[in-house]
């Protein structure tokens, strides 16, 4: 694992999807990304995660396994 993950907020995870702050927390709700990391009330994601499940082929969190 690296010594530094970068955690992102919904707006840039949107901007790598090219899709909605409120799609993103769709997919969320529903399965459709990677877990989130909470930190209190906000929701990160990891941005080399985020990538690599799209590199994958965006599956369901699942099907979706990942290690850094």
């Amino acid at each position: 694992k690296t010594a530094h993950q970068e955690l992102i907020p919904d707006t840039a995870v949107a901007e790598m999807l090219t899709i909605s702050r409120s799609m993103v927390h769709k997919l969320n709700s529903t399965g459709r990304l990677p877990h989130p990391v909470r930190l209190g009330r906000c929701l990160r994601w990891r941005a080399d995660e985020i990538a690599a499940w799209v590199a994958a082929g965006c599956p369901s969190r699942s099907e979706w396994s990942w290690s850094a």
